[in-house]
């Protein structure tokens, strides 16, 4: 999947989720290069904010309700 540049909120991976759906395939996971992994892990609620959008959990953090798997 393309983010399509800069992350600014989670939409692509819950476009991807659906249409993987839509298409009969059901995710496990997202596998994302380490920079993309960083930038999702900046992600705050809101502009100005320092809470941020994900919270980690045990072994990374879980975007659309996948883990995030990092390999570059």
């Amino acid at each position: 999947m393309d983010t399509g540049g800069s992350l600014t909120n989670l939409d692509a991976f819950v476009s991807a989720r659906y249409a993987a759906q839509a298409e009969g395939s059901t995710l496990t996971s997202w596998i994302v290069r380490p920079a993309v992994a960083e930038a999702l892990s900046k992600l705050k609620v809101e502009t100005g904010s320092n809470q941020t959008l994900l919270q980690f959990v045990d072994d990374g953090i879980v975007v659309a309700g996948l883990p995030v798997l990092v390999s570059d």
